[in-house]
């Protein structure tokens, strides 16, 4: 053997530094997606706060491509990358940034639930008003004490 030529390596430990470089670029690429998310979804909080629901149509496009992006990452990472609470650098672990997306998801729908409340509220205050009111009874009265005009006797 030649003093120059290097000693053979094990080609599993070349294997397995592959597959350590992928599954921690496999891993930023996720935290990346996420920060896109997360900024997404203040956008859409945003104009849910601000009654802008025209320009959410868009945003929601966006929401909807970017999640699936991360779905297919978070497919292909090892369960053990979830479990970490913190990187060695310091740096939030994408477990931390999921949990960070899945609160501000929890606020984004209770925000949109609660405008769609208060949209169905007043969409039931102005049928009301532009009835005088008035609903059928159970005995097919309109209002307290009046007889309904659509009421038909079958009576001979």
């Amino acid at each position: 053997m030649d003093r120059f030529e290097k000693s053979p390596v094990d080609p599993r430990i070349h294997k397995r530094i592959s597959e350590e470089r992928e599954g921690a670029l496999l891993r930023e690429n996720a935290l990346q997606e996420v920060r896109l998310l997360v900024s997404v979804l203040e956008s859409e909080r945003d104009l849910l706060v601000s009654g802008d629901w025209e320009r959410l149509d868009s945003l929601l496009e966006e929401k909807n491509r970017r999640s699936g992006i991360l779905e297919n990452l978070l497919a292909d990472l090892p369960p053990e990358d979830f479990l970490e609470t913190e990187q060695d650098d310091g740096a939030p672990s994408l477990r931390s940034a999921l949990l960070h997306l899945e609160e501000l998801a929890s606020v984004n729908l209770a925000i949109a639930r609660e405008s769609s409340m208060m949209v169905e509220h007043v969409l039931r205050e102005i049928s009301v008003e532009s009835d005088g009111g008035k609903t059928y009874g159970s005995r097919g009265t309109v209002g307290p004490g009046s007889q309904s005009p659509a009421l038909v006797s079958t009576r001979g």
